[in-house]
């Protein structure tokens, strides 16, 4: 056997090791780390990172099974994650046996067949936002993209989630969502962490806020629970489910947390994958260009189909780079329920091991010239023996995002429904930066002008 090494310990600071750096430059650090070390990094005692295609997926898909426990538990320290306590015992943040019940219930409401049925209600959303876009281009008026995406996102979980536009069922729960989504963005890496108990203003806002989405979300159960018929939405989907076992469904509860962390998490992950492969087109003229060429062939002028989908390949590869590039999930952490080994050092009972897609996703001995944008990286040519876990953005093993493909589709929709109608082009007001919150998100927010996808 070979006897254990150590690993290589990041620069820092004593006591507080690489994780001071960490927190004022994230995304730096994790790219320059996964750069300079290939293997096992310590950010400080407890604290490990991965970068390896080999290493994510031991952590991820592993023999030695890794939970969330212990960095839920240590968060504090380091970072506030105010969802939590919001989303209760919903997919993301449950665990061992009740994630496993919950994870079994609720995989049916994501089955092929019942995504290809959202199809028209998603195109439903789609062309609602070319509408508004038709009117913002004939006044002229450059648009927000992230105000945008996030209001076709929460109006496309509407429409697949209750049948009913957001704002149809109330638009203070509309703005109540998009508010939260800023608030927990803004705290998830503040400075001077805030806890959840402490009444500040912004938890307090946050609070009602939660209260009133809460309140909605149960009347929405309520409603469907007097009128239970199949209305082939998640809501229905998830109401359907039975316990193999007891015969047992969903409890309005586990309802109220599944249907809550659809609803915050999962919006606002499309919302800013779809805001950076607006910002991404908007900079390409060319790849506009193959992407149109490629809508004409395929649909003509008319409206997508969900057998139309699977042909769009340009289109998909555009979405898989931009999710390269910007993937809304860019940390993910993990702690091992025994000790483990990896790269022949010894990962203790209880430490917190980190991974990042953003950081990976820029490793320039898996992907050429890795910060350029092409879509093209993704044919089959190209991707032939890429290893696995080189592209993770919706993260992976047993715990891979259960909408991944859900939100897929959402985004093809979009992309393919815009870009027929509109040619985008970034405006030069400011500098893009990249903020690393609860998902990638722009910092000073991405405006965009429209002009007619025909037009010379």
């Amino acid at each position: 056997m070979q006897s254990a090494q150590s690993p290589h310990v990041a620069r820092g600071i004593p006591f507080l090791g690489a994780l001071l750096r960490f927190r004022f430059d994230p995304l730096g650090t994790l790219v320059q780390l996964s750069r300079e070390h290939s293997g096992l990094v310590q950010l400080k005692r407890g604290w490990f990172f991965v970068s390896a295609p080999s290493d994510v997926q031991r952590v991820l898909a592993g023999p030695v099974h890794y939970t969330k426990g212990a960095f839920s538990q240590s968060v504090s320290r380091t970072m506030v994650d105010p969802l939590q306590g919001a989303l209760g015992e919903g997919l993301l943040y449950s665990e061992g046996e009740l994630w496993k019940r919950q994870r079994r219930l609720a995989q049916p409401a994501f089955h092929k067949q019942r995504i290809v049925a959202l199809t028209p209600v998603m195109i439903a959303a789609a062309q609602h936002l070319v509408e508004q876009w038709s009117g913002a281009m004939r006044r002229g008026a450059a648009v927000d993209v992230v105000e945008e995406m996030r209001g076709v996102a929460l109006d496309m979980i509407g429409r697949t989630v209750f049948s009913t536009p957001i704002d149809s069922a109330g638009t203070e729960l509309s703005s109540a969502l998009v508010e939260s989504a800023v608030i927990t963005n803004d705290q998830f890496w503040s400075l001077v962490p805030k806890p959840a108990w402490l009444p500040t203003p912004q938890n307090r806002r946050l609070k009602r806020l939660m209260k009133t989405i809460t309140s909605s979300v149960y009347q929405l159960i309520e409603q469907r629970r007097r009128n239970p018929a199949d209305q082939a939405d998640v809501l229905s989907a998830y109401m359907a489910t039975r316990n193999e076992q007891t015969g047992e469904g969903m409890s309005d509860k586990l309802l109220r947390d599944e249907v809550m962390t659809l609803m915050i998490a999962g919006f606002d992950a499309v919302a800013h994958s779809l805001c950076w492969t607006m910002y991404l087109l908007a900079q390409h003229a060319d790849a506009q260009a193959r992407l149109r060429a490629e809508l004409d062939e395929v649909l003509g002028g008319r409206t997508p189909t969900a057998e139309d989908l699977p042909r769009l390949g340009y289109t998909t590869r555009v979405l898989q780079e931009a999710m390269r590039l910007y993937p809304p999930a860019w940390l993910l952490a993990r702690s091992p329920t025994e000790d483990d080994v990896i790269d022949n050092c010894p990962v203790p009972l209880g430490s917190t091991v980190l991974s990042s897609p953003f950081a990976t996703h820029r490793r320039p001995d898996l992907w050429d010239n890795p910060e350029r944008f092409d879509p093209d990286r993704f044919t089959a040519e190209r991707s032939e023996g890429r290893p696995k876990y080189a592209y993770f953005p919706f993260a992976g093993g047993a715990r891979q995002c259960i909408g991944n493909m859900f939100a897929l589709q959402e985004m093809q929709i979009v992309v393919a429904m815009v870009m027929q109608r509109f040619r985008l082009k970034l405006v030069p007001e400011r500098r893009v930066e990249v903020q690393a919150a609860l998902v990638l998100r722009p910092k000073h927010g991405i405006r965009i002008t429209l002009s007619e996808a025909g037009a010379a």
